[in-house]
């Protein structure tokens, strides 16, 4: 808190003995002017935001998903598993629409699963088990601060998997932490394309060779996605590369940061769920998926991710 101190003005009286009298003002230094108070320093956009790996308070967390009820549909951010991250107690806090609200804690953990993976399993129904997966998301070497990967499945005692929600997750920029200047992000897309040849041949391809962009316009609000889809056999190395075009769609940014484009009757339209994190969209990651024909009029299907750093 500023004190200001008033300066005050002295009068003082003077008189002569037996004569004339006289009398004047004497005053002291002008007053002091108030100072500007000193505006708090504003937090640098950097401070707002915590890496995951370095949360050292519990922390919420929305993500966007696959849905596992249908095919290659894809659940906008929020919609399919929240979570309440809690490193320091090793507590993790789940929700979803097939799981409900689920409580993880250090003795749920899976043996043998070493950090920064971090893997916890609940019993359920008696044959199942409920897992959750949380693992930092690096791509080709390159390590991700502020979106991390996540996984949620039913797993019975046989092996097989029941519901399995695949998920990106992190804490999305803030609105009043925006860009307003255009930017682009080079991403790097990772995703297996399954190319059904024949009733009795399906093909798997690595689409890790792809190439696509994610551009922002601040102006429109817009976010543009686009890729070129290429891919390589994951067992048959002498077949040739699988190229299947370059795809693309212009989608509205909402204030959360997240943006999404589901077309109806998407077959050979590209479906995206999207968002930015970090400070200044720092980062980004999408979920994609695709159903379409191949040059040679194969059917293929693809569902993948696309991430990126500014």
């Amino acid at each position: 808190m500023m004190m200001v101190a008033a300066a005050a003005l002295l009068v003082v009286g003077c008189g002569g003995a037996g004569g004339s009298s006289g009398g004047g003002t004497v005053s002291g230094p002008p007053p002091s002017p108030t100072p500007t108070p000193t505006p708090s320093p504003s937090p640098s956009p950097a401070a707002l935001y915590t890496k995951i790996a370095e949360a050292a308070v519990p922390t919420k967390y929305s993500a966007i998903c696959n849905d596992p009820r249908v095919g290659l549909r894809l659940l906008g951010l929020g919609d399919g598993v929240r979570l309440l991250g809690d490193l320091v107690n090793d507590v993790q806090i789940v929700e979803s629409p097939w799981s409900g609200r689920l409580t993880f804690g250090a003795a749920d953990r899976t043996p043998g699963i070493d950090l920064p993976v971090r893997e916890y399993s609940l019993p359920f129904d008696g044959t199942e088990r409920t897992v959750l997966s949380l693992r930092p998301l690096r791509i080709n070497q390159q390590l991700y601060d502020y979106v991390g990967r996540l996984d949620l499945y039913r797993r019975s005692t046989g092996g097989s998997d029941g519901y399995s929600y695949g998920c990106l997750y992190g804490a999305p920029t803030l609105t009043t932490d925006q860009p307003t200047s255009v930017i682009q992000i080079t991403g790097r897309v990772t995703g297996i394309a399954s190319v059904t040849e024949s009733p009795t041949v399906s093909r798997g391809y690595n689409m890790s060779i792809s190439e696509s962009s994610i551009a922002f316009d601040p102006v429109q609000r817009q976010v543009t996605v686009s890729v070129t889809l290429k891919g390589t056999p994951t067992r048959d190395t002498n077949l040739p590369e699988l190229s299947l075009g370059t795809f693309s769609q212009t989608i509205p940014l909402y204030e959360d940061a997240f943006y999404r484009d589901v077309p109806s009757g998407s077959t050979g339209q590209l479906q995206v769920s999207g968002t930015f994190f970090g400070p200044m969209f720092a980062e980004t990651a999408v979920l994609f998926s695709i159903t379409g024909q191949t040059p040679e009029k194969h059917s293929f299907s693809l569902i993948g991710q696309i991430t990126g750093k500014r």
